[in-house]
C-alpha cells in the first residue's frame, strides 16, 4: 500500500477488488470531508481502470493510457467539477451527448464529477435521468464532501464509498516528507484541520496562516476599533482563499477549546461563524457578513 493511501486502505482494496472482479456498478459517490483524499483516489482508480500494464502494482504510470491521463488527454474520460458556483446543465447536456457514443480507445468510459453537490437541481435532474437508464460500458463517480447534498435518487443508484479521517498517527505519515512542511507544525496542523491532512496542507499556505494571525491578533488585542475590524474584513474578503474553510478552521478551534477547558462559552460565536458560512453560500455581500461577524466574534463594544 502505498502512502498516498495512509487512512485509506480498505476503500481502495474494495474498489481494486471490484474492478479485478469485474463487479463495477454503474456509479459510485464517494463521500467524506473536503480534503481528504477522496479526489486522489478517484484519480488513481480512474488511471487503474485505464492502464494497459495491470501488475501487481497499478497503474503503472507509465503506459499510454496511464500518460494520457495524468495529461488530461483520455478520450474516454471526462471531467465535470465547479469552477464557478456551480454545476450547470448545459454541462450535463454536453457531457451525456459524448456518453452514448462507442469508447475509443478503453473497455469503458468513464465520468468524474467532483463537487456533485454543487449541480443545479436541472443539472441534477438531467444526471438522474442517465443514471437511471445508463449508457452501456460507462461508469460515474460523484464526489461530494456531504452525503445529504445529493438528491435522495441519485444516492440510491450509486455504490457509496465513505472516507472518514485517518488517525493523527495516520495523518502525520502522510503529511512527513512534504516539500517545504515542517514536521514540528504537523501535530498543529492536523489539530487546526480535524486529522485531515488535504485541509492541513492547505492550512499551510501563506494566505492562511496570514488570515489565523490577524484572527489571533484581533482575538487578544484590549481595544478593538472598527477601523482595524473593517481592515481586517477587507482582508479577508479580497484574499484569494476558501474563506468558508478559513472560517471552519476558527470554529474547530473554539470547540477545541470549549472541550479542553471544559466550558461553553464559545457557543454564540460559533453560531456565529456557521451563520456567516451559510450567508457566504447565499452569495451574501462578502465585506457586510465578514464586518457583523468579526464584531460578534470579539464580543466588545468598539471604540
Amino acid at each position: 500500500m502505498t502512502k498516498k493511501f495512509v487512512g485509506h486502505a480498505k476503500n481502495w482494496e474494495r474498489l481494486t477488488a471490484e474492478m479485478n472482479e469485474g463487479h463495477l456498478p454503474p456509479a459510485y459517490l464517494f463521500c467524506g470531508p473536503q480534503g481528504i483524499g477522496k479526489r486522489m483516489v478517484a484519480d488513481h482508480f480512474v488511471a487503474a481502470l485505464f492502464c494497459r500494464n495491470r501488475k501487481e502494482s497499478y497503474p503503472c504510470g507509465g503506459c499510454v493510457s496511464c500518460v494520457k491521463i495524468s495529461s488530461g488527454n483520455h478520450p474516454d474520460f471526462s471531467l465535470l467539477e465547479c469552477l464557478s458556483h456551480s454545476i450547470k446543465i448545459d454541462e450535463v447536456r454536453d457531457l451525456v451527448a459524448r456518453l452514448y457514443r462507442a469508447p475509443l480507445e478503453a473497455p469503458l468510459k468513464i465520468v468524474l464529477i467532483d463537487d456533485a453537490h454543487e449541480l443545479t437541481n436541472q443539472a441534477a435532474n438531467a444526471l438522474l435521468k442517465v443514471l437511471e437508464e445508463p449508457p452501456k460500458a460507462t461508469l460515474f463517480i460523484l464526489i461530494t464532501p456531504n452525503l445529504f447534498q445529493i438528491l435522495p435518487t441519485i444516492r440510491s443508484r450509486c455504490r457509496k464509498l465513505v472516507f472518514a479521517p485517518p488517525t493523527l498517527e495516520e495523518g502525520r505519515r502522510c503529511l512527513e516528507g512534504r516539500e517545504g512542511l515542517d514536521l514540528e507544525k504537523i501535530p498543529h496542523l492536523l489539530a487546526q484541520s480535524g486529522g485531515i491532512p488535504g485541509t492541513a496542507l492547505t492550512l499551510s499556505e501563506e494566505p492562511y496562516l496570514q488570515s489565523l494571525a490577524e484572527w489571533e491578533e484581533l482575538k487578544t488585542a484590549a481595544q478593538k476599533p472598527f477601523s482595524r475590524i473593517s481592515d481586517v474584513a477587507q482582508e479577508w474578503a479580497g484574499r484569494e482563499f476558501n474563506l468558508s474553510l478559513f472560517l471552519e478552521t476558527i470554529k474547530r478551534g473554539l470547540v477545541r477549546e470549549m472541550i479542553d477547558q471544559r466550558h461553553f462559552d464559545g457557543i454564540e460565536q460559533a453560531d456565529a461563524l456557521s451563520s456567516a458560512q451559510r450567508d457566504l453560500d447565499r452569495n451574501v455581500n462578502k465585506l457586510l457578513v465578514l464586518e457583523n461577524l468579526l464584531l460578534q466574534l470579539t464580543n466588545r463594544e468598539v471604540c
